[in-house]
């Protein structure tokens, strides 16, 4: 169901980043703030972006929100449409069935190709820092639980899965990876919220058993077996998403 939730957004936010960095482009800080409610579910998927409203709640003028929107349209976060009229509407993007499944085959693709290339040369990866994400995933998992930490167990599970790629040393591999960062964000966000209509303790544990399994293979240099491990997370992943969200949407329509 689409929300008109834009209340989140105040002259403190613009302020706080003038801040931060007095020389940035008002286009700039409104598309990051935007960019950052929106990744964050601050503005869910369907909210309508009424370019006035915004500029209102930020206190700015309407050309620089109207062009950040543009931008983050560009970037796949907003979608727009024309009802009649020659003026666009925005609004904040929704993940589809097929783009989730597009996006776990890109994610089984590269991920599973670096973690075979780490544990060809796990002398030079961080083993220590997977374990160390490891245990913020458990930590954050009772967590996610009891009710909260969704956002910082998606950080978590992004920044294991970017780690492995950044470890494989591929300059290539890795700005490729990159370029998706927003997209997979979103998808990792949406796969935690859609997890909330049955946030199952043996799913959990088995994404915790999968990463371990990941790491266990490339700490002790097992190429092949990394990589089928990380194809079987991914997997389980996307599988998980889809059911999850039909059972949260079913529960959201009764």
């Amino acid at each position: 169901m689409a929300s008109n939730k834009t209340t989140t957004l105040t002259p403190k936010l613009v302020k706080s980043a003038q801040k931060d960095n007095p020389f940035a482009k008002l286009t700039d800080i409104v598309y990051q703030i935007l960019e950052s409610q929106i990744l964050s579910m601050q503005l869910p998927p369907g909210t309508k972006l009424r370019i006035n409203s915004i500029a209102e709640g930020l206190d700015v003028s309407a050309t620089p929100v109207r062009e950040a929107i543009e931008e983050l349209e560009e970037m796949g976060l907003v979608i727009s449409s024309k009802s009649g009229t020659k003026y666009k509407t925005y609004a904040v993007f929704d993940i589809d069935d097929k783009e989730v499944a597009d996006l776990f085959t890109v994610r089984k693709s590269i991920e599973s190709t670096a973690a075979y290339l780490c544990a060809q040369r796990n002398w030079e990866v961080d083993i220590q820092s997977l374990e160390n994400h490891l245990e913020d995933f458990h930590n954050l998992s009772q967590k996610y639980i009891d009710g909260g930490a969704t956002i910082e167990l998606s950080e978590t599970d992004i920044s294991f899965h970017r780690a492995i790629v950044r470890f494989t040393d591929n300059r290539h591999l890795y700005e490729i990876y990159d370029s998706l960062s927003k997209q997979l964000q979103y998808l990792s966000i949406r796969t935690c919220e859609f997890m909330k209509g049955a946030p199952r303790r043996e799913d959990l544990h088995m994404l915790y058993v999968q990463h371990k399994a990941v790491v266990n293979a490339i700490k002790m240099g097992f190429p092949e077996l990394a990589r089928e491990a990380m194809v079987s997370h991914v997997d389980f992943c996307a599988e998980n998403c889809i059911k999850n969200r039909y059972i949260l949407e079913k529960q959201l329509s009764v």
